[in-house]
């Protein structure tokens, strides 16, 4: 895993020299994302947040704090450690407040972008509900399920599995 690491990093920068910086820059944080969740996926979070951390760096260099982007590495480092934390035992507390913190940070991040109507954001909202929910904290969590619901409700529609999702939840 290592060496595609190192040879992946290694050609970021030169990739983001030869065309425009910023979609060269939003391909390369989306694809360091899926290759985070896919190590999420695997189990391997040490290796997970590495190369989310990686795009992370992309994001705040290329685009900015601010950017959207940024707001989805936020959001993915919070869901690698929420995910580390359903498998953790001793230091679960510990892993789902980290959690918590990237989740709200992302959240500010979307808000502060103007897409509070994104899928995005209301996946970011449902994940905030799911990590209350498993720490007992349920009037914390219903009503980041319930501003879910609604986002995914009118940008959506009450046919996508995401809603169905936001009704089981």
């Amino acid at each position: 895993m290592k060496p595609l690491l190192t040879l992946l990093l290694f050609f970021v920068p030169f990739l983001l020299g030869a065309q425009s910086v910023d979609s060269v820059a939003v391909k390369t944080i989306d694809s360091l994302i899926q290759i985070s969740r896919d190590l999420t996926a695997e189990g391997d979070f040490d290796a997970a947040l590495s190369v989310n951390e990686a795009a992370e760096i992309i994001a705040r260099e290329k685009i900015g704090p601010e950017s959207a982007e940024y707001g989805k590495c936020c959001f993915n480092h919070g869901r690698v450690l929420d995910f580390q934390g359903d498998t953790a035992t001793l230091t679960k507390k510990t892993t789902l407040e980290k959690a918590e913190h990237w989740y709200l940070k992302s959240k500010a991040i979307y808000e502060k972008a103007g897409i509070k109507e994104h899928p995005d954001y209301a996946q970011n909202l449902n994940n905030l509900g799911y990590l209350y929910r498993q720490t007992g904290q349920y009037e914390k969590a219903e009503p980041f399920y319930l501003e879910a619901k609604a986002i995914r409700e009118k940008a959506l529609g009450k046919e996508h599995p995401d809603y169905a999702a936001s009704l089981y939840n």
